[in-house]
């Protein structure tokens, strides 16, 4: 994973240009498809490493097919305590050609899980640096002095790789899902890997392992100093960028006005 350390916006962007500049060259000398979408990702610590909540929560492995069978018995409980609705797809086609499909049946009800605190094996991404930037500088981390933005880049091409051998699956949630969703124009990937006869979700570190020396699974890494927060949270603030445009609740409206009243009123 190829690192950039930059201490202001100027910066960054001066960092991200570099990188859609390798990445387009590295698209044309493929000769496949369109140009690649970058994601982003912030995290609060340089330390924190690509984990999803449901490796944070549990070191059991889920195969895909018991993880949608937990979506669905919590369901109905969830759907009496809010009054909420959920279309299941069919879960007979969660494989596609052998491999996990990358439209999973559940997925609109897998985000909204995932947005409310219930473990998931998604990994979220967002198209906007910017949205990625708020996630990385929105709290203050006790004993780090280095914030990070992860890039992330599917493939070039076509991807490779044995059904044994850990991969990465990006998938896009056109389903019915959580208003945070589009808000925070939000993206998911999942890592997965064949266990006999089926397929077990597993970690993003182990994914990465089969994908060196491919055009696929291309991550970089930006690292930014904590003291640089005020900043750029001044210049997220100024493009609605807050935790109240990001999760509409109450208690994140309260901490936009703190943001507005308190840390940037004087800067």
């Amino acid at each position: 994973m190829e690192e950039y350390e930059c201490s202001n916006l100027a910066e960054i962007r001066d960092a991200l240009k570099d990188i859609e500049q390798r990445i387009q060259t590295l698209w044309k000398k493929s000769g496949f498809g369109e140009m690649p979408t970058l994601l982003f990702r912030g995290h609060g610590s340089d330390q924190w490493k690509l984990q999803t909540t449901l490796e944070r929560f549990t070191c059991e492995n889920f195969s895909l097919p018991d993880y949608q069978s937990a979506l669905r018995k919590i369901s109905s409980e969830i759907s009496t305590a809010t009054g909420q609705r959920w279309t299941f797809g069919d879960f007979d086609n969660i494989y596609k050609f052998g491999t996990p499909s990358y439209d999973l049946p559940d997925l609109g009800f897998m985000v909204y899980a995932r947005h409310h605190g219930f473990p998931s094996p998604l990994l979220d991404w967002t198209r906007s640096i910017y949205v990625a930037l708020f996630f990385a500088f929105q709290s203050k981390i006790e004993n780090t002095n280095f914030t990070s933005i992860h890039v992330f880049v599917d493939n070039i091409g076509c991807k490779v790789g044995s059904d044994e051998e850990a991969s990465i699956f990006k998938t896009e949630c056109n389903q019915v899902s959580h208003p945070r969703h589009n808000d925070q124009q939000a993206e998911y990937t999942f890592s997965a890997k064949k266990v006999g006869s089926d397929w077990v979700y597993c970690s993003v570190e182990e994914a990465l392992v089969h994908s060196v020396g491919f055009n696929q699974d291309i991550i970089f890494k930006i690292r930014v100093p904590l003291e640089a927060r005020t900043e750029i949270l001044k210049e997220l603030f100024f493009m609605n960028i807050t935790p109240y445009s990001l999760y509409r609740s109450e208690d994140s409206l309260m901490e936009t006005m703190a943001l507005k009243e308190i840390l940037l009123k004087n800067s």
